[in-house]
């Protein structure tokens, strides 16, 4: 911590990061300490008043900025620009913190860099801007060569004291050295050397260590310790799963981290809204539109708007314009309103114009009108307007954008862009990374993930800095020598941080096998049950926090018209919940984006292009004699036909080469079919896609027939198409998969012989089925059989019947587990949640 005699001095606290300082603030208030890149950015504010001449100093993001237009203008496009963004200035960055010179001979690479970092110093020359590294030499430069009396209006105190830096940049030396020569007092505040007691423990899967930790931490704090420290390696990645983990089990907890801006509600709503001036949009953002509370109207109209969204997945398109949505929003009439007032400019303006732009189609949309913001989402909108003027800012260069253009650059600013939850940090429980807590002291101190890849790290030096030079230079993370030197100094301050640490690893992750660092060889290892507590049990639920109420039943029905026919009865004997579900809650999937036709629009184009052929063969007998070239031309017409009859309502797939491909391959298909047929037993058409009404057990049915074959032996057999593969064993069990054809049986008022799947299927092309006959094709019964199977499909599906009418919502998967998981009703029934 902060040493006595600087608390009770007029000293300057420069921390390394902003954590430490929000940290130490909240113990040292009259203090003033502050991180040093803010501190630096605060003399360049008082010297910018004394020195109006002086360049302006850019942001993170317009140095981003200008660093993609210097790329740009001397690269080929590439699609990884963004990227050579990061590494470009990077190198900048390293080159002015370590003063390196480059003599050397160069790698292409380098020789690139260099004509990217030239015209960038040009562009600041030019307009008269600096970064910040170009600011530290600046103020270095002025403070050397400035009198006393001009050192005394740049307002630097006459003590500094650094805090919970591991070591410091050739330029934050030189920076210090010239301080020191104008007799300010520089110091290092070095960590106060602690007897920590030290344990280490391993676990077998990450996930048990974070339950542990988390567990742990609760444990901590229960026994009257103030405050409690887990520090975490690569915290921003692991920001939501820590999150998901200490959410269940403690709330008294302040994670040290940024929060992904992007994936706030209020910022993702009024991107996607923004989407909507270019014209299209995917399935997934109108998905989100159309749900999204942060749209106005959305409690007037948001059933509405859900049937709206039902019909565009049923269109099956990856993409809708704001057109084709206003022509199908009639029944949402204040969303059609609203998109009619959309103006899509082509305008070449600049960000400042394309921001009150924004703003207006926000409010026309009606972007969060009818939330009552919390006191995070005020303190996000406030966020979101600095950001606003944060990309005004962008058009520095005085540069015009075409909308695309200033999309990307919102887009880019809102991916970068920091935003730490304000929240309070009086909690016992706090979450940082492992260099955030350098100097910083806890009453006990967790160290999550300390295996072999962490400490020492791997070096990652810069690829477009020679790497020699970097070596020789000591430059971070450059070399292994560096990344070890490093290590022992970070795990040195690590045992500074309590008088009371744990350090934990995982000995497998979802890849290979791990190792702890070797940091921690001498550190004694303790077992699980000696960690205070079981953690597992800790974590189970206690069951005595919830009240059951057992309600398995639904409404009882009489004389109801049965939705969606046999498909309410399939759904019961799935599971009967989802047979209650599928009646009487009125649920459905909402269909999934296909490329292309649909499983259901092939299923249908097969079903349509079978009734058209047959209905111009009617008879096997014609169909054996009728030439090859004149079948294989009814075969093309009908597929035609039949195709069309989809195509016409998705205009997209017009003369596309997926439907081109679907009718070749239905051709093939098709034509193997009918010469299947040939070998059957004689027979003619009796029905085709026959609809009609059965009432049973006082529920009425609208059922619809494939088709119904009539042998010359006045035996009549019901076909159903399947393009899935099926086994008649099925039909045999209590509760059938597959009840479609047993229940036509039954009802029928024919008498049916038998029951056939027609699977068309180019791995598995044929006839499955039984019934009273010695064909090959069919499981064969005797009479007596046969109407024994007819009285036991009458019986069970009777069970069914009664089961829906009666309103049975219990849960009873037909397979259990493998049941449930192809269902999609999980997120209802949450019978496996645990």
């Amino acid at each position: 911590m902060i040493p006595s005699d600087l608390v009770q001095e007029a000293c300057l606290i420069l921390t390394e990061n902003a954590t430490q300082s929000r940290l130490l603030i909240r113990q040292y208030p009259k203090l003033h300490i502050m991180p040093w890149f803010l501190w630096l950015q605060a003399q360049w504010q008082q010297c910018a008043i004394l020195d109006p001449s002086l360049p302006v100093l850019l942001s993170e993001h317009q140095q981003n900025q200008l660093w993609l237009r210097c790329i740009q203008r001397n690269q080929e496009p590439r699609s990884d620009t963004k990227a050579l963004v990061s590494l470009a200035k990077s190198a900048y960055q390293l080159k002015m913190a370590w003063d390196l010179k480059l003599s050397e001979v160069l790698l292409e690479q380098t020789q690139n860099w260099l004509e990217w970092q030239e015209d960038y110093l040009n562009e600041c020359k030019k307009n008269n801007f600096f970064d910040e590294w170009a600011w530290l030499w600046c103020l270095i430069d002025l403070i050397k060569s400035s009198v006393d009396i001009n050192f005394q209006k740049l307002k630097i105190p006459n003590k500094i004291a650094f805090f919970g830096f591991l070591e410091f940049s050739p330029a934050q030396k030189r920076f210090m050295d010239v301080l020191k020569d104008k007799d300010v007092i520089v110091e290092n505040i070095n960590l106060d050397k602690i007897d920590a007691t030290r344990k280490k423990i391993n676990f077998s899967s990450s996930e048990e260590e974070m339950y542990a930790m988390v567990a742990w931490a609760a444990e901590e704090t229960k026994n009257n310790i103030k405050r409690v420290a887990c520090l975490v390696p690569d915290l921003n990645n692991k920001k939501h799963e820590i999150e998901r983990f200490f959410f269940e089990k403690e709330k008294n907890i302040y994670i040290h981290s940024k929060e992904d801006f992007y994936n706030i509600p209020l910022v993702y709503s009024a991107l996607t809204i923004l989407k909507l001036l270019r014209y299209q949009l995917s399935i997934e953002d109108w998905s989100y539109l159309l749900r999204s509370p942060w749209v106005g109207a959305y409690e007037k109209e948001k059933y509405e708007r859900l049937k709206l969204l039902e019909t565009l997945y049923e269109k099956n398109e990856y993409q809708f314009s704001v057109k084709q949505v206003c022509e199908l929003s009639q029944s949402c009439p204040d969303l059609l309103l609203r998109l009619k007032q959309i103006s899509f400019s082509r305008k070449n303006q600049t960000l400042s114009a394309w921001k009150l732009f924004f703003v207006e189609i926000l409010s026309v949309m009606g972007w969060r009108e009818e939330i009552k913001l919390t006191g995070k989402e005020q303190r996000v909108f406030e966020s979101w307007n600095k950001l606003l003027l944060e990309f005004e800012r962008l058009s520095f260069l005085k540069e015009t954008f075409f909308l695309k253009s200033a999309l990307e650059q919102l887009h880019t600013l809102v991916a970068i862009w920091s935003f730490q939850p304000s929240g309070s940090l009086d909690v016992p429980i706090h979450i940082l990374s492992l260099h955030q807590s350098v100097g910083l002291k806890f009453d006990a101190v967790w160290v999550l993930g300390m295996q072999d890849s962490v400490l020492p790290a791997s070096p990652k030096p810069n690829p477009f800095l020679p790497l020699n030079l970097q070596r020789q230079k000591k430059v971070a993370h450059a070399s292994h020598d560096w990344e070890l030197r490093h290590a022992h100094r970070l795990f040195y301050a690590l045992n500074q941080t309590s008088d009371k640490i744990i350090f934990s690893y995982a000995k497998q992750n979802e890849v290979e096998e791990l190792e702890a660092s070797s940091f921690l060889s001498s550190i004694e290892e303790i077992k699980s049950p000696d960690l205070y507590f079981n953690f597992k049990k800790e974590f189970q639920k206690d069951e005595n926090q919830f009240e059951y109420y057992e309600d398995d039943r639904g409404e009882e029905l009489d004389n109801v018209e049965i939705r969606g026919g046999m498909t309410a009865l399939k759904e019961q004997s799935m599971c009967a919940f989802r047979g209650f579900a599928y009646q009487q809650l009125k649920t459905k999937p909402l269909p999934s984006i296909e490329y292309g036709l649909t499983p259901r629009e092939k299923g249908i184009v097969i079903h349509r292009a079978l009734e058209l052929i047959w209905k111009e063969l009617k008879t096997q007998e014609r169909l054996i004699k009728m030439p090859l070239e004149a079948l294989e031309g009814i075969i093309l017409e009908k597929i035609d036909q039949s195709v069309m009859k989809i195509v016409k309502k998705r205009m997209s797939l017009f003369n596309s080469e997926i439907i081109f491909l679907e009718k070749k391959r239905l051709k093939k298909l098709i034509h193997r079919w009918f010469m299947h047929e040939k070998n059957r037993e004689s027979f003619s058409i009796h029905e085709l896609e026959k609809s009609f009404e059965v009432v049973f057990s006082g529920l009425k049915f609208t059922l619809r027939i494939d088709r119904i074959d009539c042998t010359d032996s006045q035996r009549y057999y019901i076909v159903d198409y399947k393009t899935n593969v099926l086994s008649v064993n099925d039909w045999l069990e209590e509760r059938p998969s597959e009840p479609q054809l047993p229940f036509y049986a039954i009802t029928s008022d024919l008498p049916v012989a038998g029951l056939l799947f027609g699977q068309l299927r180019s791995d598995n092309l044929g006839f499955r089925g039984m019934g009273l006959a010695d064909d090959k094709i069919l499981k064969p019964h005797t009479a007596q059989e046969w109407e024994d199977q007819l009285k036991a499909w009458h019986q069970n599906l009777n069970g069914l019947i009664k089961a829906l009418k009666e309103g049975d919502a219990s849960l009873n998967p037909k397979e259990g587990l493998r049941t449930c998981k192809a269902c999609y009703l999980q997120a209802l029934c949450r019978l496996y949640d645990n």
